[in-house]
């Protein structure tokens, strides 16, 4: 008696449980029925969102300028630290028969531009005995005057290098011959008459 009732009520069972899949597997696909929720973006017409306001970059002012064998250092840092690095590039830079005549002031409350990688700018304007460099604000202004445009070219590309963030503004004139690169050379004369 035992197995004919578990003849017929195993059947009934696994049918119950593969209904009941069926079932739920259908409802999963078709999704619940009745309205869906959505979320909505509430705002006040007409307002647009303001992006986040970035301080501009304020960095003490700084003249560092070069007459013959003398280079004045003009400005403040905020620390020894910071003024030594600007000391070193210049002093390894320039050679010993340069006077470094240094007027720098310590000021803790100040931002000043760093000088840790600006070996390369000063070494490549070390031939220039009118070199000057300008700090104010967010820039960098070089002026003095080099001998060939590819000089006054590698001082604007050591300057980018060392501060990639801020405003190199190029105003170094050139005493020699301008070669332009990638320009056709002018005609020769022909041969004399």
């Amino acid at each position: 008696m035992a197995w004919l009732v578990a003849l017929v009520v195993i059947p009934l069972l696994l049918g119950a449980i593969g209904y009941g899949l069926a079932e739920r597997s259908r409802s999963q696909v078709t999704g619940p029925s009745g309205g869906v929720p959505t979320l909505t973006h509430t705002s006040t017409p007409g307002a647009t969102r303001k992006p986040p306001a970035i301080p501009p970059i304020s960095l003490a002012p700084l003249s560092i300028s070069r007459k013959g064998n003398d280079i004045t250092l003009r400005g403040d840092f905020p620390d020894d630290m910071a003024k030594g690095a600007l000391l070193e590039a210049v002093r390894s830079s320039v050679g010993p028969n340069v006077n470094v005549i240094d007027t720098i002031r310590i000021n803790p409350n100040i931002n000043a531009l760093d000088f840790s990688d600006a070996g390369p700018v000063f070494s490549a304007a070390a031939s220039m005995t009118d070199f000057k460099l300008d700090v104010n604000g967010d820039t960098v202004t070089l002026a003095g005057t080099a001998a060939t445009t590819d000089q006054a070219d590698a001082v604007e590309q050591a300057a980018d290098d060392a501060w990639p963030n801020l405003n190199i503004v190029d105003k170094i004139e050139i005493s020699g011959p301008i070669t332009l690169t990638g320009s056709p050379s002018p005609p020769s004369p022909g041969p004399p008459r």
